[in-house]
């Protein structure tokens, strides 16, 4: 078999489903030259680094998770897919020889070890260890090295394994890369520490991964690594015909689901959290052959996993990707993400909001945070992570005005302390979705501690007929007095432009704003670990004295104006309080516009009507569509 799945992976190689990054990183590691930049590296670097001798102690870069990627040793999977590829001897002997050095530089050494990183260390080894066996390149005492050394870290993982692992993506990367392992070498690893994985690993997806696929810690990219780590227990145990827990196959085929939803038009990962914008075509293909689900994302394209396929061992049909052609909204109601797509295609309109707590230190202060793409294109987007070092960046980063958030009186409603803490942290209360012909009502609610709890409301419309997105902010309080100002993160690669009431976007899109103030401002941007840039952030700021309601408008070029109305309440001829009723027309350059009305509180003196220049009205939210003045179409929203 040995040969002729060499011969396989060749074939697949050649047909480019398999990472031509593979060879490029295994050709560096030949010359002790290290890039993490796989595309599932956790930690990724831009810069490589020389080392004649392996410094397994010492960072080159002053950043300690370059250490913890050099002892995980991913790169053993990118010297053996390309010794399968080249035939060259020397790519395994690299393989082989750095274990052996990871043993005697490491092995006595436990205070310099994570669990984290000896889990994931284990995983890699598995498909290494076999490779040499299989092709009988160990000695009797290399072998015997080799079992005593995975005996010790499988004791250590076990031995330091604390409860709170149960509910980390820590927990899984541990109990994972003992049951990979144990399961291509039965007997090296103690059965009661086998067992004792299991149990855990059930355990943790049972606590970590919710009904609809997403991972606790709000982080698509920390999905990923549950996802591909889980799938690698499946892909193991299929290979070794061993059975696989029913637990094990739902969870993985709700993270699938919930992944394909994070998949933008553009193809890559939506940043959420900690998490970088990249591509996981390969992760998603191989799910989707592991499991025996179609994929329904057509912007994921066919390549495969080597580590996953390499531990599976058997060949294999394309899976083929199924189109929706139904509903394209997804709702993960108990992680707080709403997603909404026109299409599975590259060009389709797309949103996602979040509000939910925010889980582990990787999630980041984004309470209402909207991400929105139009024809394809990026809009608001969110800025990424950076660094894990503490400090200006990292804090910017996790806080938010670096999302696309409101604040009050200039406190945020959750603060970073460090790295991975919060001060205080603020409460969500409900999201509500509606659905009318038109379009869809996101109603997202939360008590801001950091003003008072002050109630703020933030009601995300979606009318994509007309690529047309409204956000209507309000805020409910008794004490809270200032100003309230909103941040709108541009997609980076946009020039932007000032106009009336806002800012052209590339001369494509537009965003208005009815708010007292506009300007744009520079801001961070990382799209991938250890890779910083700018964009530019637009903010708005507006008085506010116990309550404001204010309204941002996103849409194509071909977006007019907009202009805040106020309402005249039935039976009187005064204008209405704001908190009781307010609305917006929004103008098009085709003579296409819309009313959008809202009445915040209970009218409770007085008729509950009110009419809008010449349209009477009654509801929480109504949207009119109007051509050249005359209605077309109404829907009572809520």
């Amino acid at each position: 078999m040995s040969e002729k799945w060499k011969e396989y992976v060749q074939q697949l190689q050649e047909q480019n489903k398999i990472s031509k990054s593979l060879k490029k990183n295994a050709d560096l590691v030949l010359k002790n030259i290290f890039l993490f930049n796989n595309e599932y590296a956790m930690e990724p670097t831009q810069v490589s680094y020389y080392m004649k001798k392996i410094t397994w102690q010492k960072t080159p870069n002053g950043d300690p998770e370059w250490l913890y990627m050099l002892k995980r040793q991913e790169y053993l999977n990118d010297l053996l897919a390309t010794y399968y590829e080249t035939k060259e001897i020397k790519y395994q002997t690299k393989m082989k020889s750095l274990i052996f050095e990871w043993i005697k530089k490491n092995i006595d050494y436990p205070d310099t070890w994570r669990t984290l990183d000896t889990g994931i260390r284990l995983l890699n080894w598995t498909n290494a260890i076999a490779n040499l066996s299989e092709e009988h390149k160990l000695t009797e005492k290399e072998n015997e090295l080799l079992k005593q050394s995975v005996q010790i870290q499988a004791e250590y993982l076990k031995n330091n394994y604390i409860e709170k692992y149960d509910i980390s993506n820590w927990g899984i990367l541990i109990t994972t890369g003992i049951l990979v392992f144990a399961s291509a070498f039965p007997g090296i690893i103690a059965q009661d520490i086998v067992e004792w994985a299991e149990e855990r690993f059930r355990v943790e997806l049972e606590l970590q991964v919710d009904s609809n696929g997403m991972q606790w810690e709000q982080s698509p990219l920390y999905l990923v690594e549950v996802l591909r780590s889980s799938l690698a227990v499946v892909a193991s145990y299929q290979h070794a015909d061993l059975k696989i827990p029913s637990t094990v196959t739902v969870k993985c085929q709700k993270m699938q689901c919930m992944l394909e939803n994070y998949v933008k038009p553009n193809g890559k990962l939506l940043q959420q959290g900690d998490t970088d914008a990249m591509h996981i075509d390969s992760l998603m293909s191989t799910s989707a052959l592991l499991l025996d689900l179609p994929l329904k994302n057509k912007n994921i394209k066919t390549k495969y996993d080597f580590m996953l396929i390499e531990l599976w061992h058997k060949k294999f049909e394309t899976k083929k990707i199924v189109s929706r052609t139904s509903n394209h909204d997804f709702g993960a109601n108990s992680a707080g993400n709403y997603f909404w797509r026109s299409s599975w295609e590259k060009d389709a309109d797309f949103w996602h909001i979040f509000n939910e707590n925010l889980g582990s230190g990787h999630g980041h202060a984004e309470l209402g945070h909207i991400d929105l793409v139009i024809n394809g294109k990026d809009i608001l987007v969110d800025p990424g992570r950076y660094t894990y070092v503490d400090g200006i960046e990292r804090r910017y980063l996790k806080g938010a005005t670096a999302h696309n958030t409101i604040m009050l009186n200039d406190t945020p409603f959750s603060k970073p302390k460090n790295s991975w803490k919060y001060e205080y942290v603020s409460t969500p209360i409900n999201t509500q979705q509606i659905k009318f012909n038109d379009g869809i009502l996101t109603r997202i609610s939360y008590i801001d501690t950091g003003s008072n709890n002050a109630v703020v409301v933030r009601n995300f419309l979606s009318l994509p007929k007309s690529h047309l997105y409204v956000v209507i902010d309000q805020i409910f309080s008794d004490t809270c007095k200032g100003c309230v100002r909103s941040f709108w993160q541009v997609n980076p690669d946009f020039n932007i432009q000032k106009c009336s009431g806002g800012y052209n976007l590339e001369d494509k899109f537009k965003i208005l704003s009815t708010a007292s103030e506009i300007w744009s401002c520079e801001g961070l941007f990382s799209k991938k670990y250890n890779n910083l840039s700018h964009l530019t952030r637009i903010e708005t700021k507006t008085p506010l004295n116990n309550f404001v309601s204010q309204y941002t408008v996103i849409s194509t070029s071909n977006l007019k104006e907009i202009h805040k109305v106020k309402p005249i309440q039935s039976g009187t001829q005064k204008e209405a309080n704001e908190k009781l009723a307010n609305g917006l027309t929004i103008s098009f350059t085709n003579g296409d516009d819309y009313l959008i009305t809202t009445q915040p509180t209970n009218t409770i003196k007085g008729r509950k009507l009110y009419w809008y220049n010449d349209i009477e009205t009654y509801g929480t939210l109504n949207v009119f569509k109007l051509k050249n003045g005359k209605i077309l179409d109404f829907y009572q929203v809520m």
